[in-house]
């Protein structure tokens, strides 16, 4: 299968890039050259701009799948934010329709969802993904089209979860009353490619989950993961409030992401992709931090 990977060079491209590359033939849409040297050669790469429509009809010729992840996650500049998320999703959606391409796996996020209890999003992030995901089934309604809304996803390359990593590793981590589903980027990736093998006549959207954790839980896993003891500090769901009238930003705790992380759970089940494709993804978040706190070290990381 001949496959056109968006987003590329972030981390969830980077590493389905160097999956879906041993079974398959990649086509790498990324905005920088100078980025491409992480995916490691055997990679076709082409250069373009999910917003320049011809750049991407350019890239799409000749492919039998498209996996779209390009996408911004920073809700600081909210007109580039959604003519990404949203009219980019909308030019790969249409790009696929002029070119009979019939086999779409659009990587949304549990964001475009909202937190339990929420069907609705809380948040500009979120809401730009739910676009985005209508940009696809507006034109794709009677096509191959599959979502999938994962949940927090971290492994080696990520600098979402990062931050968090390091706190370990200085031994403070903060401690708040909430319960999050994660998953492993080595399951996510083979999630998409059970995906791709998947035929639907229809959009379907699907979640996916490797753990579902307190904080206290995930703590736990963070400082053993660093091979660190340390202390929890715990932030009353007052001060986060508070902090969300502050004027002050920053990409950590800007407001976008404070409407996030007020919300009691932001978790999912693997029912549905199970049903379809028997995937479960198999890493617990003990297992998972370890691997990914061992990549960040050999990598100079920590």
């Amino acid at each position: 299968m001949k496959i056109l990977l968006t987003g590329a060079t972030g981390f969830v491209g980077i590493n389905a890039v160097n999956y879906l590359k041993k079974k398959h033939e990649v086509v790498a849409f990324l905005r920088d050259k100078s980025k491409a040297k992480v995916l490691n050669g055997d990679v076709e790469i082409t250069i373009g701009d999910i917003v320049d429509k011809e750049s991407i009809d350019r890239a799409i010729k000749g492919v039998d799948a498209v996996v779209h992840i390009g996408g911004l996650i920073n809700a600081s500049n909210l007109e580039k934010l959604y003519l990404t998320n949203r009219i980019g999703s909308r030019n790969i959606a249409q790009a696929c329709i002029e070119n009979g391409i019939n086999n779409i796996v659009y990587i949304s996020s549990l964001a475009a969802r909202g937190p339990d209890g929420f069907q609705n999003p809380v948040s500009h992030y979120g809401c730009s993904k739910r676009l985005g995901e209508l940009e696809f089934i507006h034109r794709c309604y009677n096509g191959n089209l599959k979502i999938i809304r994962p949940p927090i996803i971290y492994g080696p390359y990520d600098k979402g979860c990062f931050e968090l990593f390091r706190m370990a590793k200085r031994g403070i981590l903060p401690k708040l009353n909430r319960r999050y589903s994660f998953v492993f980027i080595d399951d996510f990736v083979k999630a998409i490619e059970k995906l791709l093998n998947l035929e639907t006549s229809r959009p379907e959207i699907f979640y996916i989950s490797g753990s579902k954790a307190k904080t206290d839980r995930i703590n736990r896993a963070l400082f053993n993961a660093v091979s660190k003891s340390g202390i929890e500090i715990p932030i009353p769901d007052a001060f986060i409030g508070v902090f969300s009238l502050l004027k002050f930003e920053s990409k950590v705790f800007s407001k976008d992401k404070i409407r996030e992380i007020r919300p009691k759970a932001w978790t999912c089940n693997n029912d549905k992709l199970f049903e379809r494709t028997k995937f479960k993804p198999s890493v617990e978040i003990e297992e998972g931090f370890k691997i990914t706190a061992r990549w960040y070290k050999e990598h100079g990381w920590l």
